[in-house]
């Protein structure tokens, strides 16, 4: 269905499509915007703390190339391209889309709506 109205969507207006339903074998990861989740298995070993809300989570950089390393593996993804929201917030907006965002808890929607972000990897949600 969407696909149907790529052609006449307003240009402000970003499709992002969702992992893990059943009918992903219609995203193209190479060519379509989408998130995934990232499985607990992933990052449940990785040490982390909560930010100064309570609630937020910071990894230590050790940990941060560790979790971008074995997402990198799980999701068949160039581990160059892995990069923390953080990182992101920090990078101008770009056209090219070449990111692949890891978000979890404290983390706005920001890569949802940035057009160089392909993937948003999901974490502690």
């Amino acid at each position: 269905m969407v696909r149907k109205l790529e052609g006449s969507r307003p240009k402000n207006f970003i499709f992002n499509f969702s992992m893990g339903g059943l009918h992903d074998e219609e995203i193209d990861v190479n060519k379509d915007k989408y998130a995934d989740v990232v499985p607990f298995m992933l990052f449940k070993d990785l040490p982390h703390t909560k930010g100064e809300d309570g609630y937020s989570v910071i990894f230590a950089d050790k940990e941060l190339a560790e979790l971008k390393r074995r997402v990198a593996e799980h999701f068949k993804l160039d581990p160059k391209s892995i990069i923390s929201y953080d990182e992101m917030i920090k990078l101008p907006v770009g056209t090219d889309m070449k990111w692949n965002v890891l978000v979890w808890k404290g983390h706005g929607d920001d890569a949802a709506t940035r057009e160089d972000v392909r993937g948003t990897y999901l974490l502690f949600h």
